[in-house]
């Protein structure tokens, strides 16, 4: 039987065991059912992510380039947005794996169906990049949430994934509960970059699922940009 098979079958078992619920409406089958992911009102108005005035597509407004390693910053929703939170939530916390694909599938969506698109455009410019975990967080939880979302959304979209270029160097405590200015030098000099070649002249979209101030994006892509990045925009879930 091939490892495939074998992983059919397992997951078949599991979800008759363990079955699988809606976020959204609790009907049984899948993390979110098509309706209710209709439902999500994913945002249609971007903000520059320095100064938050509206910028088109969340590029960094003229005035704050100089002040920003991010070129842009795209989200899918609100972090207020109950189904979102609770579903990042299950997929942190919860060890919840399969939620990868329903919410990468939310991200590609955004992407894919508005003029967003003609921004990573020619593809072969690009690159998708996942923000990583530190090996403590690796260990205890399985997995780097940042990562299974880049591969799915590399999947739908189109864009090449590239994992290991960037690299945590520095084990840092959560930004959960820190202020804005705590955040900050929390990520200093947190990460660092492995075979510069592949993201020499590249444009990188950062994945993540959780943006708030910004910190960690800013930080990852001011490593990215020194390795020779041309150009970095950040892609979450969900901005607080």
């Amino acid at each position: 039987m091939s490892k495939f098979n074998l992983k059919k079958i397992t997951s078949f078992i599991l979800d008759l065991i363990f079955p699988v619920y809606c976020f959204g409406c609790g009907k049984e089958g899948s993390y979110l059912c098509q309706n209710c992911a209709e439902e999500i009102i994913q945002t249609t108005k971007f903000f520059c992510p320095v100064c938050q005035k509206l910028s088109f597509c969340g590029q960094v407004c003229p005035s704050c380039q100089k002040k920003s390693y991010l070129d842009g910053l795209i989200w899918v929703a609100p972090y207020q947005n109950q189904v979102i939170r609770k579903m990042i939530y299950s997929f942190k916390y919860e060890f919840a794996r399969k939620m990868a694909k329903p919410l990468a599938s939310l991200m590609a969506k955004t992407i894919l169906n508005s003029e967003l698109i003609n921004l990573f455009s020619p593809k072969e410019a690009w690159l998708i990049v996942p923000i990583p975990l530190q090996n403590k967080k690796l260990k205890e939880r399985g997995f780097n949430q940042s990562e299974l979302l880049a591969e799915e959304v590399s999947n739908q979209i189109k864009i090449p994934l590239v994992i290991g270029v960037l690299i945590k160097i520095k084990n840092t405590p959560s930004q959960t509960k820190l202020k804005e200015r705590e955040r900050k030098e929390n990520v200093k000099g947190a990460f660092s970059t492995k075979n510069i070649n592949l993201v020499k002249d590249k444009k990188i979209i950062l994945i993540d699922d959780v943006t708030t101030t910004g910190a960690t994006l800013e930080e990852a892509a001011k490593v990215l940009k020194r390795a020779g990045a041309k150009l970095v925009w950040g892609l979450v879930l969900a901005k607080g």
